[in-house]
């Protein structure tokens, strides 16, 4: 029975192999925090933007997260990757900043 719903688990981990399986996005090991850490980009983004955003914050174990760029031609870079001037052609044409919500593990 305990190795059945072992093998059923959806983790954290497993989600962001999985994003980056799907879509090429997001380094498993360099792109993903966990969501306390990204408050800082929270504030960064509601500073840019000038308006309020999500400021999550939780016990580092409990969940993930990332931040992405998203330029004006709709490609997404996470913010870890993102060479400065891709990050600064990004906020200059006003283009949004786009999170990828966890599912939250058990």
């Amino acid at each position: 029975m305990r190795s059945c719903r072992r093998n059923s688990r959806f983790t954290q981990s497993c989600f962001a192999h999985a994003v980056q399986e799907q879509t090429g996005i997001c380094d498993v090991y360099q792109d993903w925090f966990p969501l306390s850490c990204v408050t800082p980009f929270s504030k960064l983004a509601s500073a840019l933007r000038g308006e309020l955003t999500t400021h999550l914050s939780s016990h580092p174990h409990c969940s993930l997260g990332t931040y992405l760029f998203v330029s004006p031609d709709k490609k997404a870079v996470p913010v870890g990757s993102a060479p400065a001037a891709t990050a600064a052609e990004a906020a200059d044409a006003g283009s949004g900043f786009a999170t990828i919500p966890p599912r939250r593990g058990t």
